[in-house]
């Protein structure tokens, strides 16, 4: 019986070293969320119907963003939506714009708050939109983030897009 307790204890301890290992830290996590915004605001060419298309990134941005979250991009005079459900609608909406479009984001700069609850991101947005005229475009655009963390999971609480050259 002594024995049965001792490899349940140590299966216990094993499986919560690996589950810790398996978290990462706040800044991998943070990185990894970034990852999946890039991923589910980009159009693969020949990607699925918006129907499709608007559930999935109402399901990715339930997982990235805060419920109320602030979206502010100089390309739009007027306030984005603030509940993150209107912001996947409109996301959707502007993705359909494009046959393909590839985000990615990079020279990301994690800055955590002293308690590790809230973090101050910078990255680089670079894309490749194809227009429906089959006109490619490049554009490379200053993005911050403030990310809170509830529950352990990182979500984002605003994103501002820089206009270009700034």
């Amino acid at each position: 019986m002594r024995r049965i307790v001792v490899l349940v204890l140590l299966v216990v301890a094993v499986g919560g070293v690996l589950l810790w290992m398996r978290s990462g830290s706040d800044e991998e996590l943070i990185r990894a969320q970034l990852t999946r915004l890039a991923a589910a605001v980009s159009v693969p060419e020949g990607g699925a119907n918006p129907l499709v298309r608007g559930a999935k990134m109402r399901g990715e941005f339930a997982a990235i963003f805060d419920e109320d979250v602030r979206a502010n991009v100089p390309e739009f005079p007027s306030e984005l939506p603030n509940k993150r459900s209107e912001l996947a609608d409109t996301a959707t909406q502007l993705s359909s714009l494009y046959p393909s479009l590839s985000v990615e984001l990079v020279d990301i700069v994690v800055k955590l708050d002293d308690a590790k609850q809230s973090a101050h991101v910078g990255a680089t947005a670079k894309l490749q939109a194809q227009g429906r005229g089959g006109h490619a475009s490049k554009d490379s655009r200053a993005i911050d983030f403030l990310f809170n963390k509830h529950d352990g999971t990182w979500r984002i609480a605003s994103v501002t897009v820089w206009a270009k050259g700034e």
